[in-house]
């Protein structure tokens, strides 16, 4: 089965997306493309090829993370925040969780996040897990806690680029 991620537009059907977390099922329903509109976070929804019915979604926004939440600060930047991306959403369809689909936002998420570090200054991709089942699948993907918070993680850009960038002949992701 083929499937599409792009930004959300006006085109998408939301209607009938459902999920286990129905704060999630109404963001997308009625802030979604607004927020997206007015550059309050970027929505990017899944839908199959030749549909516009959305199957899944994820909405990433600028975020700064305080050094002081972070593990070994010692070893970071002298920086109070950290230039960040946060993962704010990332929903699938309540009828096709634990098909992949997640996997393949997430994978979508690091794509984005490497370009966008790529192109401004971005340390790290942050997430606040809603509960213990989303913790473990963002742990299951490289993420680690801050020290603030066990449900507030982050995963290195670093971790990133040496996921989807192809190394370069030195060995380097650069």
């Amino acid at each position: 089965m083929a499937y599409l991620i792009e930004p959300i537009n006006p085109r998408h059907d939301v209607r009938l997306f459902t999920c286990t977390h129905k704060p999630l099922e109404s963001f997308l329903k009625r802030f979604a493309l607004g927020n997206s509109t007015n550059h309050l976070g970027k929505t990017y929804v899944l839908t199959q090829n030749q549909s516009n019915e959305v199957l899944g979604y994820y909405t990433v926004s600028a975020y700064g993370a305080s050094r002081d939440s972070m593990p070994d600060k010692e070893l970071l930047p002298r920086y109070d925040l950290l230039p960040a991306l946060l993962l704010g959403r990332l929903a699938v369809r309540s009828d096709l969780m634990k098909r992949g689909l997640g996997r393949l936002l997430m994978g979508h998420v690091f794509e984005q996040a490497w370009a966008t570090a790529n192109r401004v200054g971005v340390y790290l991709l942050a997430v606040d897990a809603k509960d213990e089942p989303a913790k473990e699948f963002y742990m299951h993907q490289g993420f680690a806690e801050f020290n603030d918070d066990p449900l507030h993680l982050f995963i290195p850009m670093t971790s990133i680029g040496r996921m989807v960038a192809p190394a370069s002949p030195n060995g380097n992701n650069n």
